[in-house]
Formats: structure tokens, sequence, C-alpha cells
């Protein structure tokens, strides 16, 4: 399984879309014209697991992927 991405995002509770802090994304593996529909997704995923994710919580996706809160509001990811 190979590292596509790694974010790092700020939880604001279930009500809020969670902050984008930091994303890294080797998308090269991908054509130049399917990169941006790739990053909207891998950007879609990593929101959603740090939206459903409690803090102080690891939560592991089906595809390979997975997240973690933080007890301060803190969650990171990699897909």
């Amino acid at each position: 399984m190979r590292l596509t991405a790694v974010a790092l995002l700020k939880h604001n509770g279930e009500a809020a879309d969670p902050w984008i802090l930091g994303v890294g994304a080797d998308l090269s593996t991908f054509g130049f014209f399917q990169r941006a529909s790739v990053r909207e997704m891998l950007t879609f995923v990593a929101r959603t697991v740090a939206k459903r994710t409690a803090p102080g919580c690891r939560q592991v996706i089906g595809y390979g992927g997975g997240g973690g809160g933080g007890t301060r509001g803190i969650a990171g990811g990699e897909l």
C-alpha cells in the first residue's frame, strides 16, 4: 500500500467542518487531469474522518487509511 497523503486538521466539533492546518500529498502516480479530482477526494475523506473521530480516539478506515483525534482537538490522518 502506498502512502498518498498526510493531513493535519483542527477538530471543531460535530457541527462544523474541521480546519485544514496542513496537507502533504504525492499525486505523481495520477494523470495530470486527474490530480485535481484526487486532491479534492483526499480533502473530503480527511475532513470526514477528522469530523467523525472523537478527540482522544483512533479510527482505521477500510481501504488502508486512518486517523486519530488528539485531546486538544488536533486530528491527523494518513491516506
